[in-house]
Formats: structure tokens, sequence, C-alpha cells
């Protein structure tokens, strides 16, 4: 599967190997303030994103693997960050899935795990798309995590790399040997 870069990031890609650097403000609407939409309180003053997609998928199974490293002066590199999401291309909505760390914790969409993130790891995400039904499942060194399972009318995607709310300090996440089957 050939992966493009996303709003205009840019990533460089050796083979299987993505690398992604920061990016704030290179995507639209990045500068502006993000906003809780329960609560409408301000959560973020911003965000960044540098990210890869992949072409729409079709209903089937897919198999998405990668080696992730994170290299950063602090642990967590910012406030909250995304490591790999099926998205649906609604602008400003929560995509179907996503695996993301916040308070240095793994989150699957908005639950906690409670179980502590970590700076390199083997993530496997297996993915089921059925009709209007999207079936996620993560696995973190070959451990299963957690779930998740979304109705979703729109046609979904892959996308992968470094999106991220206030940063700490500046970071590179780094996936190698992606494939999907």
């Amino acid at each position: 599967m050939k992966f493009s870069a996303s709003c205009g990031g840019i990533h460089s890609v050796v083979g299987n190997d993505y690398t992604f650097k920061d990016a704030r403000g290179k995507c639209p609407g990045d500068s502006d303030p993000f906003y809780d939409r329960d609560t409408g309180a301000q959560r973020w003053a911003y965000k960044e994103r540098n990210e890869a997609k992949s072409p729409l998928l079709h209903p089937g199974k897919y198999e998405f693997r990668a080696d992730v490293s994170i290299h950063a002066d602090t642990n967590p590199h910012a406030a909250w960050y995304g490591i790999f999401q099926i998205h649906n291309g609604e602008r400003g909505g929560q995509p179907p899935s996503l695996f993301s760390v916040w308070n240095g914790r793994w989150h699957i969409d908005s639950r906690d795990t409670l179980v502590t993130s970590k700076l390199e790891f083997a993530l496997k995400v297996n993915l089921e798309i059925k009709e209007n039904f999207i079936t996620v499942d993560y696995y973190v060194d070959e451990e299963y995590l957690c779930s998740s399972r979304r109705y979703e009318l729109a046609q979904p995607f892959i996308k992968f790399g470094l999106y991220r709310m206030n940063e700490f300090c500046s970071a590179t996440q780094i996936y190698k040997n992606v494939r999907v089957n």
C-alpha cells in the first residue's frame, strides 16, 4: 500500500521507513485554538500535523504493522499526541478510531487504557471494515491493548505520523518496516 503526505505535511520516506518531524502551522487550522465540543472551553492553544495517509479502504480485513520509535527531550513530548488513526476525512470531528498518548498513557479514542506509553514499540493494528461498520484492535509489542468499534458512513483511510497538541519540545516519530496486509 502506498502512503502519501496528508495536509501538505513533509516527511521523509526510505523504503518502508517514515520519519516525521515538527510541523507546527503547516496544515490549515493548526495555529487555531482547539475547543472542547461539550463545554466550549479551550483545550489546546494550537496543534501540529505531519502525517501520511493511505488511499481509501474498501470493505475487508487489513493488518497494519510498524516499529515505532519516538525521539524527544521529554516524555511525553506534548500534552497529547497521536500515533495512528482510521480517518474518514471529516474536518473537526473525531475519527472512527484514534490511538494516541495523553498524560503519558495510551488512549484509544477518548478512553484511557491506564497503560503507560513507551518510546519504542511494535505496533500492530487489525482492522475490519464491513459495510458501514469499522472494528479496530490495537496491539503493542504483540500484546492486545484495546479495541474500538464504530458505525461509519464515510469510506475510511489510514493515517499515521506526528499529530500533537501543545508540544513541550521538538520531537521526531519514526515508523520503520511499515506494512499493510
